[in-house]
C-alpha cells in the first residue's frame, strides 16, 4: 500500500510464529517443512499476503563394512551403504591406512598387507552438501609359514617318513598332505609308511591356521629300486 509503519506477521508450520521484517534464522526439522505465509499491514490498515514453501530433506546417514576374515596377501574388499539424504549423492570419500584413499562407494579390492591394518572412514555428501561418516576395522591376519622334510633318499623295503613344522599365523593348525600312490594324511608328522618305488614323488603339506589363513610347503622323496641279484652254480 501507500501507506508507512509496516507490520508483519508470519505464520507456518510447528506454529511458527514471526512479527520480523526479516525473521531470524531457526533450526530446520522435518516438521519444519511446509508453506510460510507473511501478512503485512501498512499504516492505513492495507493488507498484502505472500507465502513461501520451504523444503525440508533428511541428511544421509552411512554404513561401512568389510567383507569376510582377511589373510595377509588376500583381498580388502570395502563397502559402505548410504541411506536417505538429497539423492543423488555428492560424493564418497574413503581414507585410510598406508595413505589409502578412494572416491566411490564401494572401492575395488586392493592386497592385504599387515600395514593394511586399522580404522577405514568414508564420508558421504549428498546433493545439498550434508555429509554423513562412518567407519570399519580392518584386521589383516598373519599366514602361518611351514617346512616340509623327509628321511630320503631310500631303498625300496625301507621306512618312508615325511614331517613338516609349522610356524606363526595363529596356532591351532590343520594339516592336509597328498602324495603319489594315493598318499594323504591330516597330521603334522603322518605315521611312518614303508617306502616303494610309487611312492617316489613330491609330497604337498597345507596347513590352516585358526583364522583360515594358510601355506604350502613340498618335500621330494626319492625311492630306488633294489637291485636284482641272479644266482647261479
Amino acid at each position: 500500500g501507500s501507506g508507512t509503519g509496516f507490520t508483519y506477521a508470519w505464520s507456518g508450520p510447528n506454529n511458527y510464529t514471526s512479527t520480523a521484517a526479516q525473521p531470524a534464522g531457526f533450526t530446520a526439522t522435518l516438521a519444519a517443512a511446509g508453506v510460510y505465509q507473511v501478512t503485512v499491514t501498512d499504516s492505513n490498515g492495507c493488507t498484502g499476503t505472500g507465502s513461501t514453501t520451504v523444503t525440508v530433506v533428511t541428511c544421509p546417514t552411512i554404513s561401512a563394512g568389510v567383507t569376510g576374515a582377511v589373510c595377509e596377501g588376500g583381498t580388502i574388499s570395502l563397502q559402505s551403504t548410504p541411506v536417505g539424504g538429497a539423492l543423488p549423492y555428492y560424493s564418497f570419500v574413503w581414507s585410510g591406512p598406508d595413505n589409502y584413499s578412494a572416491n566411490v562407494e564401494d572401492p575395488a579390492g586392493f592386497p592385504a598387507t599387515m600395514s593394511s591394518n586399522g580404522t577405514y572412514t568414508v564420508t558421504v555428501t549428498d546433493l545439498l552438501g550434508c555429509t554423513a561418516t562412518a567407519n570399519v576395522t580392518v584386521v589383516v591376519n598373519p599366514n602361518p609359514g611351514i617346512t616340509a622334510n623327509n628321511n630320503g633318499p631310500l631303498c625300496a623295503g625301507a621306512t618312508a617318513i615325511v614331517t613338516s613344522s609349522p610356524s606363526g599365523g595363529t596356532p591351532g593348525y590343520t594339516f592336509l598332505w597328498t602324495g603319489p600312490d594315493f598318499f594323504g594324511a591330516n597330521t603334522e608328522d603322518p605315521a611312518p609308511f614303508t617306502a616303494t618305488v610309487p611312492a617316489s614323488g613330491i609330497y604337498q603339506v597345507k596347513v590352516t591356521d585358526t583364522k583360515g589363513c594358510t601355506a604350502i610347503a613340498t618335500t621330494n622323496l626319492v625311492v630306488n629300486a633294489k637291485p636284482s641279484v641272479t644266482a647261479s652254480n
